[in-house]
Order: structure tokens, then C-alpha cells, then sequence
């Protein structure tokens, strides 16, 4: 449909396309270098009423206008609502380049500053697969599993249970104490288990409302007196099929996956509140010998300089925010 509506364009011609929130993914791969521009509206707690935005990243809509040459620009422009858009707003222009990844997702950079998180990003090589690492999601889904969840322990005839409240940036906090109702340990259930070993948790939602996106924590087998563990649906966890992570791998790899840098990236590349494991194994990686300095240096509790990457040095409170100075 929209290959068609593009050509079915004159020189110069705009359409404004209603499309469904999940749709970027079905079409992306169709867009060409003769469609421009988006108008998005950022800061969602300034929505006014008739704005109905779905997709923080994407906007109610998408504009397209058939072009004269293949190479061109896309204007970006941001604010606090759509009837201000005209009034009060950023414009920012970007590359075809910055605005579509070759699977054709699209990334919305609205300053220069997120053009070089794009560039940081971009520029690394490695990936989770490259590393021999999975993304998978946990197992026990609550409503399934309810005969074996259990409020308090009962000696070896149960496990830890965990679920997305658990986790806080860079640490796992189990268990709650005061009004988390659920839950906190599960019997002895194989199939819905996990080995007790290395891996890095990540929360699968949040709210708009939230300052992260992504929020990870280490969980490392050594903390925890147990063979098996159990994860809830509404976790992530990244892991080594082959061998476990080792303690620095899954504590630079949670660094990374809190950070600034990589939290924005996440935000510019993926509108929507879910933190997908697709999308996620998507992520660029720095080299692997990097993470495992960073693991090692937190590890130490040794204060974090700076991380070398090539010919860039970066601070550490800016990388790392929930790093006490």
C-alpha cells in the first residue's frame, strides 16, 4: 500500500497516512529514498485532548512525499504537542542514512547530540550473538503457574521467583518487604526453571512516564544458594547457552544496558514501552574485552576513570547516572 501511494505521488506531493502502531516493522523494508519526513510529539505528558498519539516514536501518522532525486534530507520537527507543533517547535534535519536501519526500522534523532549517540552506536561491531550470548524471555507466567507460586519459603521444597520489581538499575533487590503483594518463591517446577547461574535481567516494560527504558541488574549464581531460579514472563534475561557468563561479563554487560548512551539509543530506535528481545538482540555491541573491563573495574568497586573506546574517552556519570560520584 505504500510502495503504491508513493508512486501513485506526483513531484512534490505530501500524503498523510494513518497507519497501526506496530506497523513499522511490516512496511520499513518498502520505504525508498523518494519518502520524506515525520512529525512526532515527545513529551507525552503534554499531550492536550485530540492528539490520540500511540506511538511516542512515530507520532498518529506518517508523511511521505514523492521526491525528484534519490539522495535528500528528512526533517524532523518535535514539541510539546501537535497544536503546537506550528507555534513552538524543533526542527531537526537527519539522513535517509540516520533515519532507516537496513531492516527498515526507522530511528528519530531530534538534536545533534542524538545524531552522535547514533554514530557511537552504529560504529560498534560486535553483538550478542557475535559473544555466543541468547536473549530469552522468563518462563513462568503467573497465571499458569499459580499452584506452584508460593508467599513464603518452605525450606528446599522451593525457589527464588523473580519478577520485574526485583530489578533496579545495576542491581536485583529480592525480597521486597513492604506492599509487593505477590508471590516471592516458586516449588521445585523443572520445566518452568532455570539453571542458578550468570545472567543479566533485564524489566521487559515500562512506563512513559519512567526516565529509563531499559533497566538491567547482574544476577550472579554466587549470591544465591539454590540450584534453580525462577523468572517471570515480564523479564528478559541474557545468557550463554554454551558456558555461563562469567561475573564480569554480566556486570559490564548490565553497566552497558543502563547506561545513558545506550538507553537513548534504545529510545531514538523504538517508540513504544516494550523492551523486546528481538529488539534487543538487534543492539550493537562494543568489543567484548570493553564490557569485561568495565565488569572487572565495577567488580573491584574501583572508581570508574573512563572507558577507552578507540580514540573516544567518556565519562563515567554520563555513561552511568546511577553511579555515585
Amino acid at each position: 500500500m505504500y510502495s503504491l501511494t508513493q508512486h501513485s505521488l506526483k513531484a512534490g506531493q505530501d500524503v498523510l497516512a494513518q497507519r497501526p502502531m506496530q506497523s513499522r516493522k511490516a512496511y520499513g523494508p518498502f520505504l525508498t529514498p523518494a519518502m520524506l519526513g515525520q512529525c512526532m510529539a515527545e513529551q507525552l505528558g503534554k499531550m492536550v485532548n485530540g492528539d490520540h498519539i500511540l506511538d511516542p516514536t512515530m507520532g498518529s501518522g506518517t508523511f511521505t512525499r514523492r521526491g525528484e532525486t534519490a539522495e535528500f534530507a528528512i526533517e524532523i520537527s518535535s514539541s510539546a504537542s501537535l497544536q503546537a507543533i506550528r507555534q513552538n517547535h524543533i526542527a531537526h534535519t537527519i539522513t535517509r542514512k540516520q533515519f532507516i536501519r537496513p531492516l527498515g526500522l526507522f530511528r528519530l534523532p531530534t538534536s545533534a547530540g542524538d545524531e552522535e549517540v547514533l554514530n557511537i552506536v552504529d560504529s560498534w561491531t560486535g553483538s550478542f550473538q557475535a559473544y555466543g550470548m541468547a536473549i530469552s524471555t522468563g518462563p513462568v507466567v503467573p497465571f499458569r503457574a499459580r499452584s506452584y507460586l508460593m508467599d513464603k519459603p518452605d525450606g528446599t521444597a522451593c525457589v527464588p521467583l523473580l519478577w520485574m520489581q526485583h530489578i533496579k538499575p545495576h542491581k536485583i533487590t529480592w525480597p521486597l518487604q513492604h506492599g509487593f503483594r505477590k508471590p516471592q518463591y516458586i516449588a521445585r517446577a523443572l520445566s518452568l526453571l532455570v539453571p542458578n547461574a550468570n545472567y543479566v535481567l533485564l524489566r521487559r516494560f515500562s512506563a512513559k512516564e519512567e526516565v529509563r527504558r531499559l533497566v538491567a541488574a547482574p544476577y550472579l549464581a554466587r549470591d544465591y544458594n539454590v540450584d534453580l531460579v525462577g523468572l517471570e514472563n515480564h523479564l528478559n534475561y541474557v545468557y550463554r547457552p554454551d558456558e555461563p557468563l562469567s561475573p564480569d561479563e554480566a556486570i559490564g554487560l548490565s553497566a552497558l544496558l543502563n547506561s545513558s548512551l545506550l538507553d537513548r539509543y534504545f529510545r531514538i530506535a523504538n517508540g513504544n514501552t516494550q523492551v523486546n528481545a528481538t529488539e534487543l538482540r538487534a543492539l550493537p555491541l562494543p568489543p567484548l574485552s570493553i564490557i569485561q573491563e568495565i565488569g572487572s573495574v565495577l567488580a573491584q568497586q574501583k572508581p570508574l576513570i573512563w572507558i577507552r573506546r578507540s580514540s573516544k574517552c567518556f565519562s563515567p556519570l554520563d555513561l552511568f547516572p546511577w553511579i555515585e560520584p
